[in-house]
């Protein structure tokens, strides 16, 4: 997969984050993206990824396989007090073998361990 950024400047309401980047990633290359807080480092992920549009300037992604890319977010929301555990979504493919004592049979409960 190959990134090309070609002068793409990027805008917050009140703020410009990026401003005339241009550069090409080759594939099969590893690239660190350093700098202070506030640099525009997320938001230059999230506009790789496509969750954010540059505000202009162009943005090419060439790629044989589309579905090799993430992203995981820095901060993730979540309520901590969802009431399911790492074992119950781990096991929740095997609902239908729950049994009517609400426990899960312990063949699944092999499976996920």
């Amino acid at each position: 997969m190959s990134v090309t950024f070609d002068q793409v400047n990027f805008s917050y309401p009140q703020k410009q984050v990026l401003e005339n980047i241009s550069l090409t990633i080759q594939p099969k290359k590893m690239v660190a993206i350093i700098g202070p807080n506030g640099g525009g480092k997320t938001t230059f992920l999230r506009l790789i990824t496509g969750l954010l549009s540059p505000t202009s300037g162009k943005i090419s992604i060439e790629t044989t396989s589309p579905h090799k890319m993430g992203y995981v977010p820095q901060n993730l929301h979540f309520d901590r007090k969802f009431p399911i555990s790492v074992l119950d979504l781990v096991l929740s493919p095997f609902i239908r073998e729950v049994c009517w004592f609400g426990r899960y049979p312990e063949s699944a409960k092999k499976k996920a361990y």
